[in-house]
C-alpha cells in the first residue's frame, strides 16, 4: 500500500515539473485565455497581440488604466513609438457568454488634428475666440474603431463623446449666455457631435493663452481665473443631459503660469 502512495506522488511531481525540474505554471481560469490548444495567454499578452496584429506597430505596455477585482474587463495604458509620450487605451470586454470584445482609441491620436479642426469649426461659430481643448483618455469611442472607418464616421458615431474644454476670452453675458449655449448645442447636433467638458469665460490673459490639455487639472481647480464655468454634457439625441453655470468663488491670489504641468 505505501508503495502505491509513493508512486502516486511521484507521478504527480513528475506531472507537475518539467525536464529541467522547473514547476509548470497552472493557467487560472479568469486570468488566462487559451489561444490554441495547452497555450494560454494573459489579458495583457492578448490585448498587445491584437493590438500589433491590428495596426502593424509594435506596442509596450505601460500599466492598467482600469482592472477591477474579480472582472476579466479591463484596459491597459500602451506606448507606441507612433505617439511619442502618448498612452494609448487598448481593452477587452468578456460578456455573459464568455466571448471577448477587444476596443482601443489608436484612431484617435491618428485623427486627432483632423478632429481638432473639426470640433473647432463647431465651436468657434457660437464662440469665435473660443480655445477649444479635447482630451482622448478623457472621450469615449465606439468598440469598433478603426482604420476602416473614416474621421466622419468616427465624429458622428453615437458612441463618440468628445471630452472638450471651451475657453472664452470676454466676459459673461448673463442676457444671452443661455442662448449662446443653447445655439452651441444646435450647432453640435446638426454636426452629429456629442460633447462633454466646461466652458470658461475669462477676462485673465494669462490663462486663456497658457490653459491646455496638459495643465488643464491646475488651472480648472482654481477659481480665480474665470468669471463663470459651465459644465455640460450632451445625450445619444444631442440635448444636454446637464448644463450648470456656476460663477467663481473670487480668490485673493492672482491666477499664475504653473510651474509644472499637471495631467488629468
Amino acid at each position: 500500500m505505501k508503495k502505491k502512495i509513493l508512486a502516486t506522488i511521484m507521478m504527480v511531481l513528475f506531472i507537475g515539473t518539467t525536464g529541467c525540474g522547473q514547476a509548470v505554471p497552472i493557467p487560472l481560469e479568469d486570468d488566462r485565455i487559451p489561444q490554441e490548444k495547452n497555450d494560454f495567454q494573459t489579458p495583457q499578452e492578448n490585448i498587445l497581440s491584437v493590438m500589433e496584429k491590428k495596426y502593424g506597430k509594435e506596442f509596450e505596455f505601460d500599466g492598467w488604466a482600469h482592472k477591477a477585482y474579480g472582472s476579466r474587463d479591463m484596459i491597459a495604458n500602451l506606448t507606441c513609438s507612433s505617439f511619442p509620450g502618448e498612452r494609448i487605451h487598448a481593452g477587452q470586454e468578456v460578456d455573459e457568454d464568455g466571448d471577448i470584445t477587444y476596443f482601443d482609441d489608436y484612431m484617435a491620436y491618428q485623427d486627432e488634428d483632423e478632429i481638432q479642426e473639426i470640433l473647432e469649426d463647431s465651436v468657434q461659430k457660437i464662440y469665435p475666440n473660443a480655445r477649444v481643448i479635447w482630451k482622448i483618455n478623457s472621450s469615449e469611442f465606439p468598440r469598433e474603431m478603426s482604420q476602416d472607418m473614416s474621421i466622419e464616421e468616427i465624429v458622428e458615431n453615437k458612441e463618440s463623446v468628445f471630452s472638450t474644454y471651451i475657453v472664452v476670452n470676454q466676459g459673461v453675458f448673463e442676457s444671452s449666455k443661455n442662448l449662446d449655449l443653447e445655439n452651441l448645442r444646435k450647432e453640435l447636433e446638426e454636426k452629429k457631435i456629442r460633447m462633454s467638458g466646461a466652458l470658461f469665460f475669462t477676462l485673465d490673459e494669462t490663462a486663456y493663452q497658457t490653459v491646455n490639455g496638459d495643465n488643464y487639472s491646475y488651472w480648472a481647480s482654481k477659481d480665480d481665473w474665470f468669471e463663470q464655468r459651465c459644465n455640460f454634457a450632451t445625450n445619444r439625441e444631442y440635448g444636454f443631459i446637464y448644463a450648470d453655470w456656476r460663477k467663481a468663488e473670487k480668490s485673493a491670489e492672482p491666477a499664475t503660469e504653473p510651474v509644472d504641468d499637471i495631467l488629468f
